[in-house]
């Protein structure tokens, strides 16, 4: 045995021991045949995603986990509120985002459960 922690599994192509948190054999590379034991999926809510996109466009995202998405959006939301404050044609752009964000943030909470 490797590890104090070893449960009686082993790779299925080595027999070597593995610890359940590995994916890959560490004397083979071969990957184990089913996954390990994940964390629980918490159901996320389309209103909740876009109530929070209502506030701030791509916080929705970030609660539905879509993290590239919603830092892009919170970025973009800064930089056009700042230009927005020297021009009109920012806030218009803005506008558009914002719509988006919300729309997007309920579709972002089914890909999210799409993922499993």
């Amino acid at each position: 045995m490797q590890d104090e922690a070893w449960n009686g599994e082993a790779c299925h192509r080595c027999g070597n021991d593995m610890r359940p948190e590995d994916r890959y054999c560490h004397r083979c590379g071969v990957e184990r045949t089913y996954a390990p034991a994940s964390r629980p999926v918490i159901a996320k809510s389309a209103a909740a995603a876009v109530i929070l996109s209502i506030m701030l466009p791509g916080l929705g995202h970030l609660y539905a986990e879509d993290r590239g998405t919603g830092i892009m959006l919170i970025l973009a939301t800064v930089a056009l509120t700042v230009l927005g404050l020297l021009l009109l044609v920012p806030l218009a752009v803005l506008l558009v985002v914002w719509l988006w964000a919300m729309l997007d943030a309920a579709r972002a909470t089914e890909r999210f459960h799409a993922r499993g």
